[in-house]
């Protein structure tokens, strides 16, 4: 199910100008088995539109929530970098705002605990709110206290109902991901202290169009962005695997996370093939 948009998401303005059109697409995480390759994929319209009125770009097409996020393959923790940076944040956080065991600190799409881990070590409270119930049972099982829900007005108002009120919040490229934006924000508003601090990291449009972008807008996350300019750019990196084997090792990977294989061994094998193409 999905529905397009032609109004903004953001100020309900009416004058929206398509500037990319994608054709149909699947869903970025929507992966075909062996057993269904013979029936036909869904496929969505993906497009991006600029809105003349608020200068907000966002996709036409917006795919059913509880089809894209209720059961997610994306776990944050085992992305080191985007780890550490909570590690960075969280610290600075906590060095610049007195929080104790009286504070609550919350973040929106909390994924697998990446971040409130941190907080947590500090025994400060923390609650995660995360939609994706597969990945809400691994935060739970890590010790982060989890809501399995999606965010926005009424939620954040059935806590504040309840006496919950935060201290901070995070939202971290969460913008990004939500159809009802002004459904979020109200939702901070109504959730967060009158005293508190929101941190919110949203991508930045300006990249998406001097870099060329394009593959970072899917219908999970417009303007989300996980590539290698930069690092070919600033540091002269290139690619030692063409495309065909770095899909074939990344299959494998998963195949053997599946299995329950030893996936240190499995991970320094591939480097190790990964060198060896280079110096041949």
């Amino acid at each position: 199910m999905s529905n397009s948009f032609l109004v903004c998401r953001s100020c309900g303005g009416n004058d929206l100008e398509v500037v990319l059109s994608l054709g149909c697409t699947p869903l970025a995480n929507a992966l075909l088995t062996e057993e269904n390759l013979s029936e036909t994929e869904e496929t969505y319209p993906l497009e991006v539109a600029f809105c003349r009125e608020c200068s907000l770009v966002q996709l036409t097409e917006t795919v059913s929530p509880e089809k894209l996020f209720r059961d997610y393959l994306y776990f944050s923790s085992f992305a080191d970098t985007v780890v550490q940076n909570a590690q960075s944040i969280s610290k600075r956080i906590m060095e610049e705002h007195p929080l104790d065991s009286r504070s609550l600190v919350v973040e929106i799409a909390s994924n697998d605990g990446y971040l409130l881990q941190f907080y947590n070590q500090e025994n400060i409270p923390v609650l995660g709110i995360e939609p994706a119930q597969n990945i809400a049972k691994v935060a739970l099982q890590r010790g982060i206290r989890t809501i399995s829900e999606f965010f926005g007005r009424e939620l954040a108002q059935q806590l504040r109902d309840q006496g919950t009120q935060a201290d901070i919040i995070h939202a971290n490229n969460v913008l990004a991901h939500v159809a009802d934006l002004n459904g979020v924000v109200a939702g901070i508003a109504i959730l967060l202290k009158s005293n508190g601090l929101a941190v919110i990291e949203v991508p930045y449009l300006k990249d998406l169009v001097d870099y060329v972008e394009f593959d970072t807008i899917y219908h999970e996350a417009g303007l989300l962005r996980l590539d290698s300019t930069h690092a070919h750019m600033n540091l002269g990196w290139r690619p030692r695997w063409c495309l065909r084997q770095a899909l074939e090792h990344t299959v494998n990977w998963h195949r053997a996370w599946i299995d329950g294989q030893d996936m240190g061994n499995i991970s320094l094998r591939q480097i190790q093939a990964y060198m060896t193409a280079g110096s041949s």
